[in-house]
C-alpha cells in the first residue's frame, strides 16, 4: 500500500513531493526509495527528526499503527493513516 500511496504523491497535481520513505532494512526498500528519488530511512525517530517532512503517511502493519501515529503526533507531524486505526 505504501509503494501506491508513494506514487499517488508524485503523480499529485498538488504542490506536494515525497520527502522520504521508512520501512525495513530490506533491498526491496532501499530500491523503491532509489526509484521515486528520496531519502530512505530505516528508523522512524530518525525520519521524524526531518525538517521537511510535514506530513505522515502510515502503510505499516495494523499491530504498529498506534506506535507510528503517537510517535509522529509527538513530533508535530500531521498523520495520515492506513485503516484500521488500532486493534482495539
Amino acid at each position: 500500500m505504501g509503494q501506491t500511496h508513494a506514487k499517488a504523491i508524485i503523480d499529485s497535481k498538488e504542490d506536494i513531493k515525497l520527502a522520504a520513505i521508512c520501512g525495513a532494512d530490506i533491498p526491496s526498500d532501499r530500491e523503491k526509495a532509489a526509484a521515486f528519488d528520496c531519502p530512505f530511512y530505516t528508523s522512524v525517530e530518525a525520519a521524524l527528526q526531518q525538517e521537511d517532512i510535514d506530513v505522515v503517511d502510515i502503510c505499516t502493519p495494523t499491530f504498529t499503527h498506534e506506535e507510528v501515529i503517537r510517535k509522529a503526533a509527538d513530533a508535530g507531524k500531521h498523520v495520515l493513516c492506513e485503516k484500521p486505526f488500532c486493534l482495539t
